[in-house]
This record gives structure tokens, sequence and C-alpha cells, in this order.
């Protein structure tokens, strides 16, 4: 084949491959829980959970919030450097997290946080 045929065929193939890409990754969304439903058969999967911020901890290294559904859970993250999380109590949140227990007690590591506004809420 000749050279032009090839980069158009790659071309082609990219932009095909991208858009599928975009397709499946829209059908994968993390489930949204309830805190009080959480169980041992949930440890090491993803979960999204939606709740009210009622503490901060944020320290050098981990920062951990205390979100509340009404039942409680602690969600930390492992950060790389000072920044601040920019969270503050009373905030609503989304999380998407690994599920897990540490001394009985139900925990996230945090993958993904984000305010909750106003707008989002009314949108569903």
């Amino acid at each position: 084949m000749k050279d032009k045929t090839l980069v158009k065929m790659a071309f082609f193939s990219s932009i095909i491959g991208v858009a599928m890409l975009f397709v499946v990754s829209s059908f994968m969304a993390v489930p949204e829980r309830d805190i009080a439903n959480l169980s041992s058969q949930d440890i090491s999967k993803t979960v999204k959970i939606i709740g009210k911020v009622v503490k901060v901890q944020d320290g050098s290294k981990v920062a951990k919030m205390t979100v509340e559904q009404p039942t409680y859970i602690d969600a930390v993250i492992f950060k790389e450097g000072p920044e601040d999380l920019g969270f503050k109590a009373g905030q609503q949140v989304e999380i998407i997290g690994e599920y897990r227990e540490v001394k009985g007690m139900k925990e996230l590591v945090i993958d993904e946080a984000k305010l909750k506004t106003m707008k989002e809420d009314k949108a569903k």
C-alpha cells in the first residue's frame, strides 16, 4: 500500500476507536450507594456516595473527611503535597472511591471528590 493510504487508514481507525471508547465509557457509571447498605461484600469495590461533610482533617500527607448520609463514613485521600483539600463542614459532596473496612469502621479511599451544587440536585 501507499504511504498516503496507510496514513488515512490509521487516522480514521483512531477516530473510530476514540468514538467507541467515548460511547462505552458513558455506560460504565459507578453506582451510587447508601453508606448504611455497604457491607463486607463491597470491600475493594469502587462506589459513589453523596452526602454532607461533617468534619475535615487536613494533614500534610493524608486528608480525611467524615461524610454523613444519615450514617457516617470516613473518606481519606493520600496527598502528594501540602495542597488544601478544599472541602468544608456543611458542604454537599459526591465521592467516588474504593470501599474498605479498617478496624470495623467503614472507609472510602478517594479517587475523585467534588462539590454537589443545587443545580445538579434539581436536574435529577
